[in-house]
């Protein structure tokens, strides 16, 4: 059965707005939100997933990571390797 990550895992990836994505990924973000598919305007707050750097409305992505410990587009595991284990914060969740 798989399982998500913790709350205060999700939390601490990077939240922005989309207009601070733009100017930070430029060309290469996203223009719609992948999980509602709605089109992203300045104001949308957007988290970041670590490594792939994907983005999504937090709205949408926070209850997907919760039940999922993978990227919705590449399905990157966010779940700690056996070499990182003890360097980074990252934990499958437990209830």
């Amino acid at each position: 059965m798989e399982r998500g990550l913790d709350k205060a895992i999700v939390d601490s990836y990077p939240k922005l707005l989309y207009s601070q994505a733009k100017l930070q990924k430029g060309d290469s973000i996203a223009f719609c939100c992948s999980i509602c598919l709605a089109d992203y305007i300045d104001t949308d707050r957007l988290r970041m997933l670590p490594d792939c750097a994907h983005v999504f409305h937090v709205k949408c992505v926070d209850p997907w990571l919760r039940m999922h410990p993978s990227c919705p587009i590449c399905r990157k595991s966010l779940l700690p390797t056996p070499l990182a284990v003890g360097t980074t914060p990252l934990t499958a969740r437990q209830d």
